[in-house]
This record gives structure tokens, C-alpha cells and sequence, in this order.
């Protein structure tokens, strides 16, 4: 008789550890449809995880990476950042209470982890640098204490991978950072860039999330543009629905002057912003705009040239930044078009407006120099 109660126990332990924790392909799926930015589908996917698997933060976590993306889609609209910090700080309590029962649970370390490191990529993308720091210091123990009990959880490299390269690379960007790097273990870029491919080629949760970062990294620091394509071209393919990848994707194919893929890819931009469905900004709109006119313009579409450089313009003067580069050289650039189509006094009127703003590339030069000779199309 104790035999058969020693059984059953040992089985409905079995069958209770085996509910605790969803499937890592019903986490993939949802983990799919943020990334897909199908976030109704995604927050019922994860909503129904919470309800069938409570003690699990995971559910919580994915469903507070929905409000991530929504953030990323248009960074200049702060509305949900005190949602996502509120969602989070739930996480991490979540995530505190099954750490007071197990120390060692690895997936309440790891989700406290993931909470606290995306509290301090928010706070760093607002620029409150000293919160910033405090959240990296939290995290980076967490991390280290994953990857003690279970170096072979490849997914803990995400976190290792960032704190080293950025750590590194970060400071000489944004020297307000470094009263606080003495706190800090020193980091390592070659040694992070080697645990972020690690990731992207073998993580199971956080593949994407390291192919975003080396796509990022290589374009904003590294100055190696074709690689960032590379990245940039998985992430789209495998995502097409992202805006956020097709940004990014549209401008490399630019910058490494695939022209016709550029265009091609700001043309569905277009499309998104003409139906409206995706709110984004005006600075984000007005880049899409300039990008797709200079990419036309390139190719000797002057009158699509023509629209998108107005657009990019339009946009321009609904932001309080309107000396931005992007205004001086959508005006240069749209008085050429007018030169080319033989609409001098447009042209010059163009020109003229281009000098009164901030110099930008020498984009007074340029005027000055087709208000005297107008521009040919060399």
C-alpha cells in the first residue's frame, strides 16, 4: 500500500511539474505573433497561459513585451511607458515571491532578469541614464547566477552578450554614463558580439531579440552596414508584418544601395502610412518619406521623388525640430528635382529657403552654388 501511494505521488508530481510550465512551442508561437505585431492575438495567446499557468511569470513577461513593441513602433509617444513599468515591476514581484520558496529557480531568475533589463532599456532610451545604470546592475548578478546553474541555457548569453559589448562600446557615445562604470564588471566587445551570434543561431526564446541587437550594433557602432543587412533581411523575411524591421530594412538595403529592394520596402511603408492601422510619429514618417524620395530620386523618378520629398517637408514642419537635417536636404534635394524638370523659379525659391535654415552637410554650399548654376542631374 505505501508503494502504491509513493507511485501516485511521484506520478501527479510528474503530471503537476508538467502543467506548471507551458510547452516551449506554445511560448514560440505567441513569441511569433508580437514580432508579427498581431498583438490582440498575442495578449489572448498569453492571457490564456496566465489563466492555465499561473505560478509561470513567463505568461506575464510575454504579454509585457506586446506593450514593448508598441513602445518600439513609435518611441517619441511616452503613453505606455508607465503601463510597461507597471507590468514589469508585477513581474519581478511574481518572480521575488517564488525566489523566496527556491533561490535556485531558474525560471523565476531568468524572467526577474529579462523584467529588470528591459526596465533599464526604457529608462536608457529616456535618457534616465543613472536608473539605467542601477537596473544593469541588478540584472547582471541574476544573469550570472543563471548561467552558474545552467550553462547550457544559451538564452541567458542575451544578457551577458549585451552587458558586454555595450558596456564597452556605450560610454565613448554617452560620457554622462561613466562616473558609474566603476560599479560595474568590466565588459568586453568581441567576447559580447561572440555571445549574441551564439544567440541568434542557437537561442530558443531570445534568437530574434539577438539578431535585432547585432543588426543595431553593427549599424550604430560598429559601422559595418552589410552586416547589419544581413540581420536586417532574416528579421523581415521572417517577420514581414514588422515595422520595425521593415524600417530597419528599407534603410539598409539604401545605405548598401540596394536601391530597388529600398524602394520596394518603403512603398509598403507608404501603404501602412496612408491606411493608417499603425500609429506612427511624425519623425519616423518624415524619414520614411525622405528615404523613399531619395531612393526615387536615385533612380530617375523625379515626380514620385517629387511627392515623397514634399511629404518628408510636410512632415518636418508638424515637429518642433524643423532644422533638422532632413528638412535642409528634402528642400536642396526637391529644388534639384525642379531644376531637372525645368522649373527654375521654383527651384530657386528652394534654394533660397535652404539658406535660411541650419547648414547641414553643407547644404548652404550646395544652394549657393545651384542659385548660380542650376543643378544638371550630375
Amino acid at each position: 500500500m505505501k508503494k502504491v501511494v509513493y507511485i501516485l505521488l511521484f506520478i501527479s508530481s510528474q503530471i503537476f511539474s508538467q502543467k506548471a510550465i507551458p510547452t516551449d512551442t506554445l511560448i514560440q508561437n505567441g513569441i511569433s505573433l508580437i514580432y508579427k505585431l498581431d498583438f490582440e492575438s498575442a495578449e489572448r495567446h498569453f492571457r490564456n497561459i496566465i489563466a492555465d499557468y499561473p505560478d509561470y511569470p513567463g505568461g506575464k513577461f510575454f504579454l509585457a513585451m506586446c506593450d514593448w513593441w508598441k513602445i518600439l513602433i513609435n518611441l517619441d509617444n511616452t503613453d505606455k511607458d508607465e503601463i510597461f513599468f507597471d507590468k514589469l515591476e508585477d513581474i519581478i514581484f511574481q518572480c521575488d515571491e517564488i525566489l523566496k520558496q527556491n533561490p535556485n529557480n531558474e525560471i523565476a531568475l531568468f524572467f526577474k532578469a529579462g523584467a529588470i533589463g528591459y526596465r533599464g532599456r526604457l529608462r536608457a532610451l529616456r535618457d534616465s541614464w543613472l536608473k539605467a545604470a542601477d537596473d544593469a546592475l541588478s540584472a547582471y548578478p541574476l544573469i550570472e547566477k543563471l548561467y552558474q546553474l545552467n550553462p547550457k541555457n544559451i538564452d541567458v548569453l542575451l544578457g551577458f552578450g549585451i552587458y558586454n559589448y555595450y558596456l564597452s562600446v556605450v560610454p565613448d557615445k554617452f560620457p554622462i554614463i561613466k562616473p558609474f562604470l566603476s560599479l560595474f564588471p568590466k565588459g568586453d566587445k568581441n567576447l559580447g558580439l561572440e555571445q549574441l551570434i551564439n544567440v541568434a543561431n542557437n537561442g530558443k526564446f531570445s534568437r530574434y531579440e539577438a539578431m535585432y541587437f547585432l543588426m543595431t550594433s553593427f549599424l550604430n557602432y560598429e559601422q559595418l552596414p552589410y552586416k547589419a543587412f544581413e540581420y536586417s533581411r532574416i528579421l523581415y523575411e521572417t517577420f514581414p508584418e514588422n515595422v520595425v524591421f521593415q524600417r530597419y530594412y528599407a534603410k539598409l538595403s539604401y545605405i548598401t544601395w540596394n536601391i530597388d529592394n529600398a524602394i520596394d520596402v518603403y512603398e509598403k511603408l507608404i501603404n501602412i502610412i496612408n491606411a493608417d492601422k499603425i500609429k506612427l510619429s511624425f519623425s519616423v514618417k518624415r524619414e520614411i518619406f525622405y528615404y523613399a524620395a531619395v531612393s526615387n530620386k536615385i533612380q530617375r523618378d523625379y515626380l514620385k521623388a517629387e511627392i515623397y520629398f514634399n511629404k518628408s517637408i510636410e512632415m518636418s514642419n508638424k515637429l518642433s525640430d524643423k532644422n533638422s537635417g532632413f528638412l535642409a536636404l528634402s528642400k536642396l534635394y526637391l529644388a534639384n528635382i525642379y531644376d531637372i524638370m525645368k522649373r527654375r523659379q521654383e527651384a530657386i525659391a528652394l534654394y533660397k529657403e535652404v539658406l535660411k535654415i541650419p547648414d547641414y552637410k553643407d547644404s548652404h554650399s550646395y544652394a549657393q552654388t545651384y542659385l548660380n548654376n542650376p543643378y544638371n542631374g550630375e
